[in-house]
């Protein structure tokens, strides 16, 4: 249970134990470093797949939420959308953060600005989807887009807008984060970011192996999601 006290202690000596060759981070672990200097001073090798590079990780996957959702947030507003509603991630972790810089500030860049009763804090769970769509979409000058920061939530707010009569995309356009499966599945299909979950954790697990046979210890390399326009935005 990462929320423990005794968390980082259990992880060290679970790898002493195991006298592993490495080991790959996904958030919200890769962004501790009370973490990844015990793995250090066990001398265990680490990946780290992130949204923005974290001080003290050795071989560094960064996926660059922020730019790709000042991208989303560009295509919302060509689309002529100014009334913009945000369901961010949950708090304590880096990429909820990184989405939520990215999107506001490409918006007010646009000249568009978001006011504080159009962003809500979800937990990146369908369930929180409902809810935070439910506040947005219950005010009297609802929003006429809605960003939510992953998919299982943006596949809350279509619940949401179904119950209350709100065609998507005619009256509200919704778009999510991660292209997840379910993403092609809504109807009508959600625009969204693509994370190439896959190439990230195949080039967190090629460097490991690299650095295993050949002792090497390579830069950071950044991989940049992009939007993935279907027919969830108008």
């Amino acid at each position: 249970d990462r929320r423990s006290p005794g968390f980082v202690d259990s992880v060290r000596l679970f790898v002493e134990r195991q006298k592993l060759h490495g080991a790959i981070l996904l958030p919200p672990l890769s962004e501790n470093p009370e973490l990844l200097a015990a793995l250090e001073s066990a001398g265990c090798p680490q990946a780290s797949i992130a949204s923005v590079q974290v001080e003290g990780a050795t071989h560094q996957i960064v996926s660059s939420d922020r730019d790709a959702c000042a991208e989303l947030a560009a295509h919302l507003a060509g689309l002529g959308h100014r009334r913009i509603g945000l369901i961010t991630g949950p708090e304590g972790h880096r990429s909820p953060i990184e989405r939520r810089l990215g999107f506001l500030n490409e918006l007010e860049r646009q000249g568009i600005t978001t006011p504080e009763d159009l962003i809500v804090s979800g937990r990146y769970t369908f369930e929180s989807g409902l809810e935070s769509g439910e506040l947005l979409l219950s005010r009297r000058d609802r929003p006429t887009a809605i960003f939510a920061s992953n998919d299982e939530m943006a596949a809350g707010v279509y619940q949401t807008a179904y119950r209350r009569g709100i065609a998507i995309p005619e009256e509200l356009s919704v778009v999510g984060f991660d292209d997840s499966p379910i993403a092609s599945r809504l109807w009508p299909p959600l625009t969204t970011i693509r994370l190439p979950i896959r190439l990230m954790a195949r080039l967190a697990a090629s460097r490991l192996i690299r650095e295993a046979k050949e002792g090497s210890v390579e830069d950071a390399v950044f991989v940049i999601p992009h939007l993935i326009e279907r027919a969830s935005s108008a």
